[in-house]
């Protein structure tokens, strides 16, 4: 038999046995999605990376720091050589995976931020296998990157797709990469 709950939300109702399914609003999360960059999440990108940085320890700076590569990628959403990931909550932008171009033969660099409150989900590991992807079809033949010795949570999922630590330096930091 079917019921209702006395809030409206349905319930299953099995014998003597009573399973509830809260299905409300607050409590049904939509599905995360990954996408390209479009030129409309430019201001909730940088809020974004601004509110990465803030937290103070795993970027190496405080605050969104355009530098040349960025802002080619923001003013041109479908240029090919380059690669910019949005991870979405609903409407709202949650995170990004990146791969500018070095100037090195074939190189890339990897960047990717978080809120906090999607951490530890699977989405970084989601977006950097779609990055990584993207640069072998696209002919990379290798990719670096740059992030604290101490994250730990990051270099499991740079080691999970495949990354190796390369060098590190006394100031903390660690510089892993990936042969393609």
């Amino acid at each position: 038999r079917w019921r209702r709950s006395s809030d409206g939300s349905p319930a299953i109702f099995s014998g003597n046995w009573r399973i509830i399914l809260a299905l409300t609003r607050s409590s049904v999360k939509p599905a995360f999605k990954v996408r390209l960059y479009r030129g409309e999440d430019r201001e909730g990108l940088i809020s974004v990376v601004n509110a990465v940085c803030a937290e103070g320890r795993w970027m190496r700076t405080r605050r969104f720091e355009p530098t040349p590569a960025w802002e080619h990628a923001l003013a041109n959403s479908d240029c090919p050589c380059h690669l910019l990931l949005m991870a979405i909550d609903g409407p709202r932008i949650i995170g990004w995976c990146r791969i500018f171009p070095t100037g090195e033969d074939r190189e890339g660099e990897v960047g990717l931020g978080l809120l906090p409150p999607y951490r530890n989900q699977g989405l970084g590991t989601q977006m950097l296998r779609q990055a990584v992807q993207w640069a072998k079809t696209r002919r990379f033949s290798r990719l670096i990157l740059t992030t604290r010795a101490d994250n730990g949570r990051a270099i499991c999922v740079f080691k999970s797709c495949g990354f190796t630590a390369a060098a590190s330096n006394q100031e903390g930091w660690m510089e892993m990469a990936l042969s393609l």
